[in-house]
């Protein structure tokens, strides 16, 4: 069985990461296209050889020839969008975060359990090989019993404000909440193989950006490993790609995995072995977009051979309502307590 997609929204992400993906997986019969805006419809239609009859200025026009759609908008439309689609009875794949509010996410669980149909959000960082290789070393006890997990995600302030990025808006769902830290609450969540079930923080703003560009919380997890989570939108752009900053440090009773989030290594410490550092097999170091571009193609992948096996893991939804829970109650400047 060969399945027709829909794309809705033409922005960066569909062009730069899904759209190459999926134009040439073999089990994607035809994509279909949807964008408000009709240069960028144009433009995308010409770059990836989509034919104008599948080419639609309104979404809604594309759903009677789909299968599954991914929605690559602003998460301000999420919501809407999702449940819609939905309600037409397509499987989804949604770019993060889920959508806005608390609220919002558990109105869609709800339908998505009713309805039976696949919901999965972008967390791409459970693809990444490094992070997937040091989840499997912390399952097998490599650094003894876990203790604490720490994570830092920096981004580029000067970027955000030179493309006029919609995470610059806070109407549409901008902020370092909704870019950088929902990706730590998932990925810590899923190497603590735990959920938080409380969190206490932040969010501010340090200079005069219109949303918030730094957030910090602490939390547990239902296993008692405690953590401390810290993303910013920083102006430290000749910094930025040094593997450092984009960081994750799993602290054991018996050594230490410091897996970098995109140059595709793990250094790691271990109790009377001293430091090494550890790569993922079949590693190209010669593309310090490896580990990037493997997580977009294995995510996009599993997605598509989830609706093909009719696989559907609702414990994906409820991962993703969970971190709209914490997001909601950080931006609030309540403690979240489950």
């Amino acid at each position: 069985m060969k399945l027709n997609i829909g794309i809705i929204g033409c922005g960066n992400i569909a062009k730069s990461v899904h759209l190459p993906i999926l134009v040439k997986n073999p089990d994607i019969k035809a994509v279909f296209i949807s964008d408000t805006d009709a240069k960028a419809l144009e433009n995308i239609g010409e770059q990836f050889g989509i034919e104008k009859n599948r080419r639609f200025p309104d979404y809604r026009e594309l759903l009677g020839s789909v299968d599954a759609v991914f929605i690559l908008t602003p998460p301000h439309t999420h919501y809407a969008l999702v449940m819609d689609c939905l309600n037409s009875g397509k499987h989804i794949f949604v770019e993060k975060p889920l959508c806005m509010t608390a609220d919002e996410a558990l109105s869609i669980e709800k339908t998505a359990v009713n309805t039976g149909l696949i919901v999965e959000t972008g967390y791409n960082l459970r693809f990444m090989p490094q992070l997937k290789l040091a989840r499997k070393l912390l399952e097998r006890g490599h650094i003894g019993r876990i203790i604490t997990i720490n994570g830092y995600y920096l981004a580029e302030a000067a970027y955000l404000r030179e493309n006029k990025s919609f995470y610059l808006d806070p109407g549409k769902g901008g902020g370092v909440l909704m870019d950088g830290l929902c990706h730590l609450i998932d990925i810590s969540s899923w190497l603590a193989d735990s959920s938080i079930e409380e969190a206490y923080g932040f969010s501010g703003t340090y200079d005069d950006m219109p949303v918030e560009n730094i957030a910090d919380i602490s939390v547990k997890f239902e296993n008692g490993v405690i953590g401390h989570l810290q993303a910013l939108w920083a102006p430290l752009s000749e910094y930025l790609h040094t593997e450092t900053l984009k960081t994750l440090r799993v602290v054991g009773d018996r050594g230490v995995l410091t897996p970098a989030i995109y140059s595709g290594k793990i250094n790691e410490y271990r109790a009377g072995k001293g430091t090494h550092t550890i790569y993922p097999e079949n590693m190209d170091l010669r593309n310090p977009m490896w580990a990037l571009n493997r997580s977009y193609l294995e995510q996009d992948t599993t997605f598509i051979n989830h609706i093909k096996e009719g696989i559907n893991n609702i414990n994906k939804v409820k991962e993703s309502v969970h971190i709209i829970e914490i997001l909601d109650a950080i931006k609030k400047k309540k403690a979240y307590k489950r």
